[in-house]
């Protein structure tokens, strides 16, 4: 953690009832951009983005996301935002991914043929520099969460 995400947490920590861990189980970014972890991170702010997906390339071994996980929200840059709460994690293929499942996206993603395009080039570029492409029968993290503590604007 650098001073920011520290001193946040510890702000997050002496505000929350019951307490914060002393340290968070992960510091996460959500998109490849500034301008879209932006985005990303003000719909997870305003309730109306309360999940996302992840391949499990994106963790090492024994850093998988786990219900009750405590996980620290930054953008792009690094700098904090809210302190995520794993309410329920889930791993299907991609094919069997439903509606259901993506009703926790943003509003611009809730169309399953929509999220399919979108996340399929998106996982194909981060596969492809491991030699990978996406497939049908690829396993997808599925992550709901709920905000603990949002940064104080």
């Amino acid at each position: 953690m650098d001073d920011r995400q520290r001193q946040f947490w510890n702000e997050a920590r002496a505000a929350c009832e019951p307490p914060l861990r002393d340290a968070p189980d992960a510091i996460r970014t959500l998109g490849n951009s500034q301008p879209l972890s932006k985005t990303l991170v003000d719909l997870v702010l305003r309730g109306e983005k309360t999940g996302t997906f992840s391949l499990p390339l994106d963790f090492k071994a024994g850093s998988e996301p786990a219900a009750g996980h405590e996980v620290l929200l930054c953008d792009h840059d690094g700098a904090p935002h809210a302190v995520l709460v794993l309410d329920q994690v889930t791993t299907r293929t991609f094919g069997d991914i439903s509606t259901d499942d993506i009703a926790c996206e943003g509003p611009g993603l809730r169309d399953l043929d929509r999220w399919r395009e979108l996340h399929w080039a998106y996982w194909q570029s981060v596969l492809a520099p491991h030699g990978r492409q996406p497939s049908m029968d690829m396993p997808v993290i599925c992550q709901r969460f709920s905000v603990r503590y949002p940064i104080q604007r």
